[in-house]
């Protein structure tokens, strides 16, 4: 992979080595070493490690708000918002498991520290799939014996832990698949 970006080249880097050593444990000079550049170099672009964590994380939560909009904007109806949704996490998985466990460990901290752009990313999330859950409800497509707001975060939420679960190996080794088949049959029938 050739990245000409050194952002990109240290966002890169940075999501290995602090998915590896945790936030904590992880030094700018860590993280130049796995880039194979000098830590000065990280500072033409970044203040801190703080940043550094926080450029990651609002680079990947605007990537699942835009695919959460996607899937919105495709089709509307409950059980393919939901399988597109189950989708993306899935082939975040296959493809930077690291990614996933990063986020995973590192957000609520974040969070924790008023990181004012994060949680106003996480809000629209929360916004956009609340405005989804009243729909199905208005169609029919599912109860309107819950809270919308409610089953919006229990369905967000569960996409990230069941992406971070199968990162660690705490769920059974169903496969992604077939995984991705009974979390959504799930969502179908507790629903209605």
């Amino acid at each position: 992979m050739v990245i000409v970006d050194k952002k990109e080249l240290v966002r890169i880097h940075a999501i290995d080595v602090i998915a590896r050593k945790g936030f904590q444990n992880t030094k700018v000079k860590d993280i130049a070493k796995e880039c194979q550049i000098a830590s000065g170099t990280i500072y033409n672009y970044f203040k801190s490690k703080n940043e550094i964590m926080e450029y990651i994380i609002i680079t990947e939560f605007e990537k699942r708000t835009m695919a959460l909009k996607r899937a919105l904007e495709k089709n509307n109806t409950f059980v393919f918002v939901i399988d597109a949704i189950l989708e993306y996490h899935i082939e975040e998985i296959r493809e930077n498991p690291a990614l996933v466990k990063l986020i995973m460990q590192e957000t609520f901290q974040l969070m924790e520290h008023s990181n004012v752009t994060i949680i106003n990313i996480l809000n629209e999330n929360d916004k956009l799939m609340t405005e989804f859950i009243v729909q199905a409800q208005q169609t029919g497509e599912i109860s309107k014996n819950f809270d919308a707001g409610f089953i919006a975060a229990s369905i967000l939420y569960s996409f990230r832990n069941f992406a971070y679960a199968y990162i660690k190996k705490n769920i059974p080794n169903l496969g992604l698949v077939e995984t991705k088949k009974q979390i959504l049959q799930f969502y179908i029938n507790g629903l209605n």
